[in-house]
């Protein structure tokens, strides 16, 4: 078997890096009102788009890096506009996150309802995207150092003297966070797929990951079945593109902790040691399988120690990481039925490259000193109004195929009440009843001699907007612009 060698250069760059030298970032959601003006745009713009290639370096042997970012990636409807042949692509891609638009904007197919995207999470309850808001036909991911830089950005990109017939229905500002923590506290993006063909940034002794296939990701690679991924019909659209999958959601940061120290009756440890349960991790990054009875920042922000690890060889029962805790339903890896071999084979079939950073008021450094006193002081939490401002992720995920990768993990492991022999149990932070109060969702966690079952649980995380979207190559993206 030959070795797979991908085509960094026309690759966008978003697929395989995420740009990590680049602190702050902003999602532009726009609507074409000129075709032709927007392809002249596009044509003017593409020289701006970032790919995969590796940088070049510099005097002193060091990669120089870029000032800027930029990746774009349409909707369906957003290709249809352009005039754009659509035949070839997938069913998902063509729906939408919330399902077909119907006339009235009464109606839409289950797909929203497939995703979990019920109750507060619904489409008419959406900020942007879905059949209720203006429809969005482009994406633009902008990346810079600060947030002049991305000021500055923009303003070359939409110059005043530049009217390039896009309208702005939609901006989302994201920035990442000091090391990697998501708002509820925890070091994010830790659990991304190594690519085959393409091993920057893999340690040597990450032994338990095998290398995903690459098209499982990216289009005209061969996937884990063996077989090429299927593409848009027009020659020039499909290769080195990938779908994007983009949902903000929003996270309950107050409630998290509060429910959290309420069901701990106000102690600290026992709530730290409850949140970790639930996430499978603690607040450093460490995973409960390699540190289970307490938190160990050193294997956190170890790199080559963090994920790598197995759950049926070291954790069968679920006693250091609940079998329904967040990472172990999103990348369940050796422990599904019937053995792990076929386990690891499975899942290597699900995953999903993820970019998502953070929205909102930037997370307080002194956040858990802060609860944990005033739990000693009060044996209850109130917050700073600071703390009670909107704050989420901006979720993004990459694959070749949304059914089988992002809406199986989505429905199959995180919304699935009966995962792996569980009863009443859905992913604890992603997948929250839109009833808490019949307490018809619980978590589970397995311990001896009694299990214990946390009852009760309400939505910490609730879908604000999103769409899907195909992520061009460079060919396509000139094709794009150059169609007739």
């Amino acid at each position: 078997m030959t070795a797979t060698t991908l085509n960094l250069k026309e690759i966008q760059g978003i697929i395989l890096g995420g740009y990590d030298h680049l602190k702050t970032s902003r999602y532009l959601f726009l609507q074409i009102e000129d075709v032709t003006q927007v392809k002249e745009w596009l044509a003017r713009r593409s020289d701006l788009v970032v790919t995969a290639a590796h940088w070049p370096k510099g005097s002193d042997g060091k990669p120089q890096k870029p000032q800027n970012c930029l990746n774009i990636a349409f909707t369906y409807e957003g290709l249809e506009k352009l005039g754009v042949p659509t035949e070839g692509f997938t069913a998902e891609f063509c729906q939408g996150m919330a399902g077909p638009r119907s006339p009235d904007h009464q109606t839409h197919a289950d797909r929203s309802k497939r995703l979990g995207d019920t109750g507060a999470n619904a489409p008419q309850n959406w900020e942007f995207g879905g059949p209720f808001n203006p429809p969005i036909h482009i994406l633009l991911l902008l990346f810079a150092y600060d947030q002049d830089g991305i000021e500055a950005f923009q303003a070359q990109i939409f110059p005043a003297s530049d009217q390039a017939g896009l309208k702005i229905v939609a901006q989302q500002d994201t920035y990442r966070p000091k090391e990697s923590r998501e708002p509820f506290g925890f070091r994010d993006g830790i659990s991304q797929p190594f690519i085959e063909g393409f091993d920057r940034g893999r340690k040597s002794n990450d032994t338990v990951q095998p290398a995903v296939k690459a098209g499982e990701f990216i289009l005209g690679y061969r996937n884990e079945f063996g077989l090429l991924p299927p593409m848009p019909s027009a020659s020039q659209l499909g290769p080195n593109g990938s779908y994007l999958v983009y949902r903000k959601l929003e996270q309950d940061v107050v409630g998290f902790w509060n429910f959290m120290y309420k069901e701990a009756k106000g102690d600290p440890k026992t709530a730290e040691w409850l949140a970790a349960k639930f996430v499978g991790r603690w607040t450093s990054g460490a995973p409960l399988v390699l540190a289970p009875d307490e938190d160990n920042p050193k294997i956190g922000e170890n790199l080559s120690q963090n994920n790598n690890f197995q759950f049926a060889k070291l954790d069968p029962s679920g006693y250091a990481c609940p079998i329904g805790s967040h990472i172990r339903r999103t990348n369940p890896r050796d422990s599904l039925q019937p053995d792990p071999i076929a386990s690891l084979d499975a899942v290597r079939k699900h995953r999903l490259i993820r970019r998502g950073r953070v929205y909102g008021p930037k997370y307080p450094a002194h956040v858990v000193k802060h609860l944990t006193e005033l739990a000693r002081q009060k044996g209850l939490l109130q917050f700073a109004e600071e703390l009670v401002s909107p704050r989420g992720l901006a979720f993004v995920a990459l694959n070749a195929d949304i059914k089988r990768q992002f809406e199986f993990v989505q429905q199959t492991w995180v919304n699935d009440p009966t995962f792996e022999g569980l009863y009443t149990n859905r992913d604890p932070l992603l997948a929250n009843d839109d009833d808490p109060i019949s307490g018809t969702n619980r978590m589970t966690i397995q311990r001896r001699p009694i299990r214990k079952e946390v009852r009760c649980l309400p939505r910490f995380v609730t879908m604000k907007g999103g769409d899907y979207f195909f992520l061009p190559g460079m060919e396509g993206l000139k094709f794009i612009a150059s169609k007739p």
